[in-house]
């Protein structure tokens, strides 16, 4: 069979796959936003919490609603509609104003449950002189003008057990009230605090949280009043839109800067469409590499497919630049494809090395370019020579290119003085005494500083507690979790008198263990003391004798309950409070205790290792996610230093030449150095993003470093081959410039970085990986 059909079958065959792989990324692959995918793996039980926590925990679930822009009277009617509105959506575990509301059935329970869940409740709580104080409390309540809430339950609950109870589980911070709901302390907006059953990094579940806030006002007919909402689960929608559309809005100038390029470089309308089928290659294979061994790809990992549009884009314009007059494509593509396969292996080798960290989102950007690059380079070798005519030479001229094939390359001292400046820029480095690594999570975010400093504003002003500090604490079941909670809490509660923590909660502070609900029933007295006692009380106050028999029905009944446990509350507004806070986890259960307000650390940390305990975890989720990233970060750099090692090797047994090997990486490491000098000069500190972003760099200048030193001895082929070098260096730096206007951290360090590394190595390859006196092996050619 003749090669020429073969080539032309190759190519068929790649467009046919390619046309399965679209199919397959546009309608399998999953695309996902969690921010905490870039996070690394949890690999001990510690961490598994601290992820747990920082994905499910309470803190992931808050959102915080503010109305303003209206009068007060018509505020405070507003905020509750909204929360009656959400309260009845489903969507919210809890949705809080200022009201205390419970169903029917949830009220008469608790109200049942009163002496076993009340704090005040204790021995010396019923006695002549207690009940006396309370029932002369009541007799001033009764004269007041402004009536109490539990006035109704006054001959059930003289004690005010209820009262107490609610009061110990609202907390100390409280919002300022007006019209029975919270407002800032201006008084010019109302509060409301919601907890979502979603999961904080379920974004879908989340926009449809807050949607059901905007259609709550909205029914309402207000269309003046101002909605503001907040919280971990808005930013992570908010970051989802805004990865989208940086994601479409990068693509299209991408396409859009590679497609002009190729036109003004090769003036040819066919050489643009068949350059562009080792882009879409890249790009597809990356997509569905990536969803095949992930099972879903991030967002961000979607945005970086602009990345390998700039180094892709190499492939063709090597090919293109090579074409010779009268040489059929599959010959001038035979003397250039070891250099390109070269180059290639070599970058995805470098990869190779970040591909097997625990770091999820670290793990999906090798995938995509490992799979983005070997597949734009394979279509350049199958794909591509089957499109073009047996002969074909592209018609294009550059003065640049042909100055460089009359005139001898650059003298010596241009190099050593590139030299010289990455010794300087190294220096520079080492002298500087700040820390240059950039280990904070929240630094990932998209989201403006502005708008954090107004989420932390309102927590100030609901109340809300800064809660990165949580004490978990594991046990058999969920019992046991209480009743450690409970001891726990007895010593921060010292800590909190002492000014060292603002304030505590967990969730024994809504239910307490079966223990202590049994220790407070114990407590309550038999009916004959209890009615002694009462006489005694009542005497010479203005209640009849019997006023308050229902009262002592009441604690005759209640000394005959139950503990109130768990399964008790299922699907009642306290029960999915509590599962906030009292998690089955693997084959246990976790209590989690927030502390608020953390003043004195050292005093916390004195406390808790006095009762360390194996099942015992304190995490301070800021300090211990830096150090989980900082941590990882050293990993992740040997791994950087490995896969160079590898690179190293793979070109050491490639070129077989231990000169052109160094001359070929040499370019690479100058242009590292004095990039990551000129970042820092910048002010900018470094990430694991950089990292890749060196790496990507490092593979990118082998490529340059390849080409010029190949010491092509026709002039008029060392012209092509430096007219196809500057398409790619001014394609690649400015697909990456592109990138470097993202809103998104992550891609801004990537594309910053590798844009100004490009064009280093660019320079620093042209100057020192200067062909050898000896002609090279023509299959390394």
């Amino acid at each position: 069979m003749p090669r020429v059909t073969r080539q032309r079958i190759s190519a068929g065959l790649w467009l046919a796959g390619l046309a399965a792989a679209l199919c397959w990324a546009m309608l399998q692959t999953t695309v996902r936003n969690d921010m905490t995918s870039f996070m690394p793996r949890a690999a001990t039980p510690v961490q598994r919490l601290l992820m747990n926590e920082l994905r499910e925990g309470p803190v992931a679930r808050l959102t915080l609603i503010t109305l303003g822009g209206a009068p007060r009277e018509e505020l405070a009617q507003l905020s509750k509609h909204v929360a009656a509105r959400l309260r009845a959506g489903g969507l919210f575990v809890r949705v809080a104003n200022g009201e205390q509301l419970f169903g029917d059935a949830e009220r008469a329970q608790l109200f049942a449950y009163r002496y076993l869940l009340s704090p005040a409740v204790n021995p010396e709580r019923f006695s002549a002189d207690s009940l006396r104080a309370a029932l002369k409390a009541r007799l001033r309540e009764l004269a007041s003008p402004v009536p109490s809430f539990d006035r109704p339950w006054l001959a059930e609950d003289p004690s005010a057990e209820m009262r107490a109870m609610l009061s110990a589980w609202r907390g100390q911070a409280r919002p300022r009230m007006y019209r029975g709901v919270w407002f800032d302390a201006a008084g010019q907006q109302a509060l409301l605090l919601a907890q979502t059953r979603a999961r904080g990094f379920d974004l879908d579940a989340q926009q449809r949280a807050q949607q059901a806030v905007r259609e709550a006002l909205g029914d309402a007919g207000t269309g003046s009043v101002e909605l503001g909402i907040s919280g971990p689960g808005v930013f992570a929608v908010a970051s989802r839109d805004v990865i989208r559309a940086d994601t479409r809005r990068l693509g299209m100038m991408a396409a859009a800067v590679a497609i002009l390029i190729l036109l003004v470089s090769y003036r040819s309308l066919r050489l643009l469409l068949i350059g562009g089928l080792p882009l879409l290659s890249a790009v597809t294979a990356g997509i569905v590499a990536v969803d095949l061994v992930f099972g879903a790809i991030h967002g961000l990992v979607l945005a970086f497919g602009v990345t390998v549009i700039g180094v892709a884009i190499d492939y063709p314009i090597h090919l293109f630049s090579h074409l010779n007059a009268g040489e059929p494509v599959r010959r001038s593509l035979a003397n250039i494809w070891p250099t390109i396969r070269l180059g290639a292996i070599t970058t995805a080798m470098g990869y190779l090395a970040m591909s097997g960290t625990d770091f999820p989102g670290l793990m999906q950007f090798a995938t995509f370019a490992i799979a983005g690059l070997l597949a734009a380079a394979a279509c350049t070798r199958w794909g591509l020579s089957g499109l073009l005519p047996e002969l074909y030479t592209p018609r294009y001229g550059t003065p640049i290119a042909d100055y460089y094939a009359r005139f001898a390359p650059p003298k010596r001292i241009w190099g050593r003085l590139m030299i010289a400046a990455a010794l300087a820029a190294l220096g520079f480095l080492v002298s500087r005494d700040d820390v240059p690594w950039e280990d904070d999570i929240a630094a990932l975010s998209p989201i403006p500083e502005s708008l954090m400093a107004r989420d932390r504003h309102l927590h100030a002003q609901l109340g809300v507690p800064d809660t990165n500090h949580v004490v978990l604490i594991r046990a058999i079941d969920a019992q046991a979790a209480l009743q450690a909670s409970e001891t726990l809490a007895v010593g921060l509660r010292r800590l909190v008198a002492d000014g060292a923590i603002g304030s505590i909660d967990l969730a024994a502070r809504y239910l307490p263990s079966a223990r202590t609900q049994r220790a407070r029933r114990d407590s309550l007295p038999e009916p004959a003391r209890l009615r002694r006692d009462l006489e005694h009380a009542l005497a010479g106050t203005p209640f009849k004798k019997d006023a308050f028999a229902p009262f002592e029905k009441a604690v005759a009944a209640a000394r005959t309950l139950p503990p109130l446990l768990p399964g008790d509350l299922q699907g009642t507004t306290l029960g999915l409070r509590l599962r906030t806070s009292l998690l089955p986890v693997d084959d246990g259960w976790v209590a989690l205790i927030t502390l608020a307000g953390v003043k004195n650390p050292q005093a916390l940390q004195a406390f808790l290792s006095e009762h360390q305990h194996p099942d015992l975890h304190y995490l301070d989720l800021k300090r211990d996610t830096r150090s989980l990233m900082a941590d990882f970060r050293e990993h992740a750099a040997i791994r950087v230093l490995w896969g160079v090692l590898a690179i190293a090797l793979v070109l050491g047994i490639g070129l077989r030449s231990a000169r052109r090997t160094l001359l070929v990486l040499l370019p690479g490491l100058v242009a590292v150095i004095i990039d990551v000098a000129f970042l820092r000069m910048l002010g900018e500190r470094l990430s694991l993003f950089h990292l890749v972003s060196l790496l990507l760099v490092v593979g990118i200048s082998i490529d340059y470093g390849l080409f010029f030193s190949r010491g092509d001895p026709d002039p008029a082929m060392r012209g092509r081959t430096f007219h196809g070098l500057v398409v790619c260096v001014l394609s690649t730096v400015s697909v990456f410039g592109i990138l470097a206007t993202s809103r998104l951290p992550v891609l801004n360090a990537i594309g910053s970085s590798v844009a100004v590394g490009v064009a280093l190595s660019f320079l620093a390859a042209m100057l020192l990986a200067r062909p050898g006196p000896s002609p090279v092996p023509a299959d390394c050619r």
